[in-house]
């Protein structure tokens, strides 16, 4: 599934977590993060996992952590996976443990 590219404007974060399944959230510049391996990640669990990014440009001020970090929410609503930066690996294998890849839901 394609990210979802929204700013704090448009939508509260309970409106992205309300859908079924584990949502990505990848904070930060979007420039920073690899579409390609975004969209192979997502593509590998099927219907299992939406990402979601958090911003679509790096924001300034003090309320703004312009950090790059992958937040893995599970259907429950608690976070099952942080790690700050873009590399995908430890969150592909960390879903590997749970998720069957290539299932669909």
């Amino acid at each position: 599934m394609e990210p979802q590219p929204w700013t704090a404007h448009d939508l509260r974060l309970h409106d992205l977590l309300h859908h079924p399944g584990f949502q990505l959230l990848l904070c930060g510049d979007t420039a920073a993060w690899d579409s390609s391996a975004v969209r192979g990640l997502a593509a590998g669990y099927g219907g299992l996992l939406t990402v979601h990014r958090v911003a679509s440009t790096a924001l300034s001020g003090p309320r703004h952590d312009q950090r790059v970090a992958q937040y893995l929410v599970r259907p429950d609503g608690h976070i099952a996976y942080r790690a700050a930066g873009t590399d995908l690996a430890g969150l592909d294998r960390y879903l590997a443990t749970w998720l069957t890849p290539g299932r669909t839901g």
